[in-house]
């Protein structure tokens, strides 16, 4: 195949020195009429749509699916980073707890406890470290009250309750603590001081409790040993006074009176620890009782309460309902307007709160019944315990009265000896008792809390994003990627490129004699090798060349015509190359054919073949040179060039002035055929003057590239110059060798 110096096809789109005429009227009585085609009448009419919507713009993917899918990416990418950079970060420190399932021993085993008890303290301390009380200690911190954070908001207490985030990692011992902010430092701090506030309003009182114990068990030690001291030095002065000659028999019945009353007044003493102990209980009640009302009710209980509530559960799952409809609705509306039906379900969201409000109020209330109901029966037995114990303390009373009575009578010195020294060893067990809890309780308070700070809360230096910022990037990552795509598509779509033969067969009416591959220029470059790719481009090209060359061959047959000129409706369609290879074809099909470059502009014909520009067509037009002494020989058997020539004022007049008639008569004389290389019919007047005088008309279409408006001004301005033969061929990569031949019957099969 031809090619230029740089391999190129054989079409220049430039004309930098055209000659512009004005179009010519479009006929006024008829349409012309060729092979069953009829064409418009104006160019304001609307170019028929041949293919559906959804096929045009899938073709203009296919042309631009490249350049559109990177800019795609270039331009999704940039939004999707500059969309999560520009969605607001926070940050959220955290502290971590230990709450241990029980206390640590150094010497003594503790008691076990079960599973339950442990998820009941830790549950309650999750209820203590979010308690008002708890945040109230560490609000009281002038630095604390006055960081920014706290400052911004109206109800501080509430704030915290709603944002600090208390909770155990995987149902471990460990408690994590932590509050999200767009302010690390602050928020770090904050969290810091509650988890000090916990540590000491809560952990700390107990610690302080068991001190308070010790102290009063040394103190309780210390009287009780000065007791046992005095007990032992009246049973020495009480021994010597003693006279040891009474009777072997008062003496044993003595023994038997002191140890029976020493018997009773040991179940005394029992009798009254237990009193003391279900008295303890029964103040302690009562004094549950009177601070029932300032006591907090566990958030845990009370969440657990509210999902067992059928009541509660409906509220919430209407709630979710409405705030996603809410949330829904706002997105559709337009920012700065109102949406009513987005506030009748704001307030009705609002209703409901209200009542899933004053439910847990309920709730909470109930619980606080239960918890009343509780002590009150607790309060109720230990009362019941009281009155019991006092009733056998009366009757042991009463028997130690007597007993006391009869020792008496026995012996008074004797009893009083055997007394002293059951009270005596009484009171050194207690003693022994109270020094072994003593002792326990100093070396346990050694022993690590329960309840112990792991790690305090260190400043963020990560950002957290939101899921939100995430969805939205990825959102307006997309939007970005389409963008590009979008654009260049609806611009290509625009143009109303030629897609397919049936554009122009349907479209324009125009009759498709065949299609051209498109050839790729590195193959172009090398259509003379004999390597397997080149062949088969090579027969690719003259296969499809052949066939049209066929069909010309035909008309000159049936009609005679033999000068056909090969034109385009703008530059860049390939018409040089359709109009060397056609030449080529029939030269090589033993008909004499001269080429004859009448792009006078741009020639192109006499470089691809290494002639001399110069004498030709110009030349001959304005009388400067013979046509037939100015036709050169191109080396291959049958084929000829006449070159443009030097183009000048007076060629294009004289073209005008309808010169070239009398040259391509001279031409038929002594060829078969003349294939004439034209300029492009919409940029300059040349080819117009041409097709008057031509009797074939073929007009290259590439596709891809070719615009529907543009053919079909094309084809309507050599129809008001007189043309009646106007033919097609399509340079396509899909539809090689394919022709049209009669459009009226595909117009009439669609």
């Amino acid at each position: 195949m031809p090619t230029n110096d740089e391999g190129q096809l054989l079409d220049h789109p430039k004309n930098d020195k055209s000659l512009m005429v004005p179009r010519a009227s479009t006929l006024e009585k008829s349409d012309v009429e060729r092979n069953g085609a009829v064409y418009p009448k104006t160019a304001a009419e609307p170019v028929p749509e041949t293919e559906n919507t959804a096929a045009v713009y899938l073709h203009a993917l296919r042309r631009h699916w490249l350049l559109g899918t990177v800019l795609g990416i270039i331009l999704g990418g940039i939004f999707a980073v500059a969309t999560f950079l520009l969605v607001p970060g926070y940050y959220t420190p955290f502290a971590f707890i230990r709450v241990s399932m029980s206390p640590e021993s150094i010497v003594y085993a503790q008691d076990h406890i079960n599973i339950h008890d442990y998820e009941v303290f830790k549950n309650t301390q999750l209820g203590l470290i979010k308690s008002p009380y708890v945040f109230m200690a560490a609000l009281r911190k002038k630095k604390i009250a006055n960081l920014s954070i706290v400052k911004a908001e109206n109800d501080a207490l509430a704030w915290l309750q709603d944002e600090v985030r208390a909770g155990y990692i995987n149902e471990s011992e460990i408690m994590r603590v932590s509050l999200t902010s767009k302010k690390p430092k602050e928020a770090t701090e904050l969290v810091n001081a509650i988890v000090d506030a916990y540590i000491e309003e809560v952990v700390n009182k107990q610690e302080r409790e068991r001190r308070a114990m010790g102290a009063q068990l040394t103190q309780i030690y210390n009287s009780k040993e000065n007791e046992v001291r005095s007990k032992r030095a009246s049973l020495i002065n009480l021994a010597d006074k003693l006279d040891a000659a009474n009777s072997e028999s008062a003496k044993v019945q003595a023994t038997v009176n002191i140890q029976e009353l020493s018997s009773i007044r040991a179940a005394m003493l029992q009798l009254q620890t237990s009193l003391g102990e279900a008295t303890g209980a029964l103040e302690a009640g009562k004094a549950m009782l009177a601070r029932l009302e300032e006591m907090p009710v566990s958030e845990i209980e009370l969440e657990k309460l509210v999902r067992q509530d059928p009541v509660c559960k409906q509220h919430l799952e209407m709630i979710a309902g409405l705030r996603q409809a809410v949330a829904h609705s706002g997105q559709m509306v337009m920012p700065g307007t109102r949406n009513s039906t987005t506030d009748r379900m704001a307030v009705q969201l609002e209703g409901i709160e209200q009542e899933l409000e004053i439910r847990q109020n309920e709730l909470r209330e109930l619980l606080k019944g239960t918890k009343r109901a509780e002590i009150e029966e607790q309060i109720a037995a230990a009362d019941v315990q009281v009155k019991i114990i006092n009733e056998r303390i009366a009757k042991l009373d009463a028997q130690l009265k007597a007993q006391v009575q009869k020792v008496s009578e026995i012996g008074r010195s004797s009893v009083d000896i055997e007394m002293m020294t059951s009270e005596l060893k009484t009171l050194e067990s207690a003693l022994a008792e109270i020094s072994v809890k003593r002792e326990k309780l100093a070396i346990e308070s050694r022993a690590r809390p329960r309840i112990i700070r792991e790690q305090v809360a260190q400043e963020p230096v990560t950002v957290d994003k939101p899921k939100l910022a995430l969805i939205l990037a990825v959102m307006f990552g997309g939007i970005g990627f389409l963008l590009p795509i979008s654009g260049i598509v609806w611009w290509d779509v625009q143009k109303n490129r030629i897609n397919s033969t049936e554009d122009v067969a349907k479209g324009i009416g125009l009759s498709v004699i065949g299609s051209v591959p498109v050839i790729p220029s590195r193959a172009i470059r090398r259509l003379g090798s004999s390597s397997g790719q080149d062949l088969y481009w090579n027969v690719r090209l003259t296969e499809s060349i052949d066939s049209i060359s066929a069909k010309l061959l035909r008309n000159a047959t049936i009609d005679g015509k033999r000068v056909i000129l090969i034109t385009s409706a703008v530059s860049g369609e390939c018409k040089t190359t359709l109009a060397t290879q056609i030449a080529m074809s029939l030269a090589r099909a033993g008909r004499r054919t001269v080429l004859v470059d009448f792009d006078l502009r741009s020639p192109v014909i006499d470089r691809s073949f290494q002639l001399p520009l110069v004498p030709g067509v110009s030349e001959v037009l304005c009388g400067e040179a013979d046509v037939l002494d100015s036709v050169c020989e191109t080396g291959m058997n049958n084929l000829f060039v006449l070159t443009a020539g030097q183009s000048s004022h007076h060629a294009l007049q004289a073209l005008a002035n309808g010169k070239d008639q009398s040259m391509f008569a001279e031409l038929q004389e002594d060829y078969e055929f003349v294939i004439v290389d034209g300029s492009p019919i919409l940029p300059v007047a040349d080819s117009r003057y041409l097709s008057q005088h031509v009797d074939t008309v073929v007009l290259s279409v590439f596709r891809d590239f070719s615009c529907m408006p543009k053919v079909v001004d094309a084809c309507e301005i050599l129809e008001s110059f007189g043309v009646t033969d106007l033919e097609a061929v399509v340079t396509s990569s899909t539809e090689v060798g394919r022709g049209i031949d009669r459009p009226s019957e595909v117009a009439e099969s669609v």
